[in-house]
C-alpha cells in the first residue's frame, strides 16, 4: 500500500509529464483532438488527485487572492450561461472553468508541494524541444515552393495557423530571454537559452505575426522597470535598434498588412458592448457584431479584454483585471526572486499579446492558453512557492 508521500511523488512525476505534453505536443501530435485529451489525462486528473492527497499544502495556495478572484470570475462565467443566447451555449461549457482551475492547481502543486524536476527546467526542456521542431520544419518550409498567399510559417504536428503558432514561440522566447537577462553567470541553462532564443525569434518572424512582437516589447519594458540595470536596458535598446534597421532596410516589414482592421473591429465591438454593458451577452452568447468598413460580421474582437467585456460585461472585466493585477502585484512585491520575475515576464507577454489578438478566453486547452492561462498559472505557482516557503520558515 502506497503511503501519502509516495503518492505525492507519483503525482509529481505524472504532472511533470503532463506539463511537458501541454507545452510541446502541438508540435508532434498527429491528431488535434488528442491535445485536449492528453491534458485531461496527464495534467487535469493528477491535479485533481493532488488537491485531495496534498490538501493541507494546497489549501493555503488556493486562498491566494489571484486564485480566489479566478474562482469569482469562474462563478460569474457560469452564472452568465443563464442569460447567454446562441447555438454554442451548451451544458458542456460548465467544464471549461474546471479545466483552467486544475491547470492552475497542477502548476501550483509542482511549484509548492513536490516536483521531480524544477518547473524552470521543465520549461527549458520544452523550449529546447520546440526549438528543434521549429528548425526542422522551418528549413523544410523555406525550401518548399509556395504561393504568395501561403508564405507564412505554421509548423509541424497539429498546428493550424501562423498566428496561433506565434503564441507558443513567443512565450518560449520570452522565457529564454528573461532567463538570460536575469542570470548572474553563464552556465548550461543560459547557454541553452542563448542557443534557442534566436531560432525561436526566427520562427516568429516566419509566421508573419506581429502579436508576439508586441508582447516581447512589453516584456522588455516590464523587465526594465523591475530590474533596471545595464543588461536589461541594453537589450531593450538593441531590440529597438534592430527594429529600426529592419524598417529602414525593408519598410513594409511592419506595415505590409497595415493594422489588419483592428481599430474598426475594436470600435464595432465597443458599440456592441454598449448594448449590455454591465453583464454582457453571456459566456459563448451571441456577440456577433457588424464591421461596416469590412462589410462583414465578426464574433472575435481580436482583443481579450474586449472579448471579456462582450461576454461578461463590466463586472466580468473588473474581475479579469483584478485577477491579473493581484498576480502582478505579488510579483512586484517578490521581485528579488528571479523565478517570480521570469514568471511575471510570461504574464506581461500574454497580457500585451492579448491586446491585439485573442477572443476565446475560456476555451479548452489550445494555443490561446499560451497568452492567457499558462502564463497566469506559472505566475501563481511562482508566487505561491514564495508564500509557502515563508510559512514553513
Amino acid at each position: 500500500m502506497l503511503d501519502r508521500s509516495q503518492l505525492k511523488d507519483i503525482l509529481s512525476i505524472w504532472l511533470s509529464l503532463g506539463l511537458f505534453t501541454l507545452l510541446t505536443s502541438l508540435f508532434w501530435l498527429t491528431d488535434r483532438s488528442l491535445y485536449s485529451k492528453s491534458f485531461y489525462l496527464l495534467f487535469a486528473f493528477p491535479a485533481l488527485l493532488g488537491l485531495i492527497v496534498a490538501r493541507t499544502e494546497m489549501l493555503p495556495i488556493l486562498r491566494q487572492p489571484p486564485v480566489l478572484l479566478f474562482l469569482l470570475l469562474a462563478a460569474w462565467v457560469l452564472a452568465s450561461l443563464s442569460w447567454a443566447e446562441g447555438e454554442g451555449v451548451t451544458s458542456s461549457l460548465i467544464k471549461r472553468p474546471l479545466y483552467i482551475f486544475l491547470a492552475i492547481a497542477g502548476l501550483a502543486y509542482l511549484g509548492s508541494v513536490r516536483a521531480p524536476i524544477p518547473i524552470r527546467n521543465l520549461l527549458l526542456i520544452s523550449m529546447f524541444v520546440i526549438t528543434a521542431f521549429v528548425v526542422w520544419s522551418a528549413v523544410e518550409f523555406i525550401q518548399t515552393p509556395r504561393k504568395p498567399w501561403d508564405n507564412r510559417y505554421i509548423g509541424p504536428g497539429v498546428l493550424v495557423h501562423p498566428l496561433l503558432t506565434s503564441h507558443i514561440l513567443g512565450l518560449m522566447f520570452v522565457f529564454g530571454m528573461a532567463s538570460v537577462l536575469l542570470s548572474n553567470r553563464l552556465n548550461r541553462f543560459t547557454w541553452i537559452c542563448l542557443l534557442c532564443c534566436p531560432l525561436l525569434l526566427w520562427g516568429i518572424v516566419l509566421t508573419g505575426s506581429r502579436t508576439p512582437l508586441v508582447g516581447i516589447a512589453a516584456m522588455l519594458c516590464w523587465l526594465c522597470l523591475l530590474r533596471p540595470n545595464r543588461r536589461t536596458l541594453g537589450i531593450l535598446a538593441l531590440m529597438a535598434t534592430l527594429a529600426l534597421v529592419a524598417y529602414i532596410v525593408q519598410p513594409t516589414i511592419f506595415t505590409s498588412r497595415g493594422v489588419s482592421w483592428r481599430p474598426d473591429i475594436w470600435s464595432a465591438a465597443l458599440d456592441k458592448i454598449m448594448g449590455h454593458p454591465l453583464i454582457g451577452y453571456g459566456f459563448e452568447g451571441d456577440i456577433a457584431f457588424p464591421v461596416e468598413n469590412m462589410k462583414r460580421i465578426w464574433r472575435d474582437p481580436h482583443n481579450i479584454p474586449l472579448a471579456v467585456a462582450l461576454e461578461l460585461g463590466l463586472i466580468g472585466l473588473i474581475l479579469w483585471l483584478a485577477m491579473h493585477t493581484s498576480v502582478l502585484h505579488a510579483c512586484v512585491v517578490n521581485r528579488n526572486n528571479t523565478e517570480v520575475v521570469v514568471a511575471s515576464c510570461l504574464l506581461v507577454f500574454g497580457l500585451a499579446a492579448g491586446l491585439t489578438e485573442g477572443g476565446n478566453f475560456f476555451s479548452r486547452p489550445n494555443e490561446s492558453w499560451f497568452i492567457t492561462w499558462i502564463p497566469l498559472a506559472f505566475a501563481v505557482a511562482a508566487t505561491a512557492r514564495i508564500r509557502t516557503n515563508k510559512m514553513s520558515s
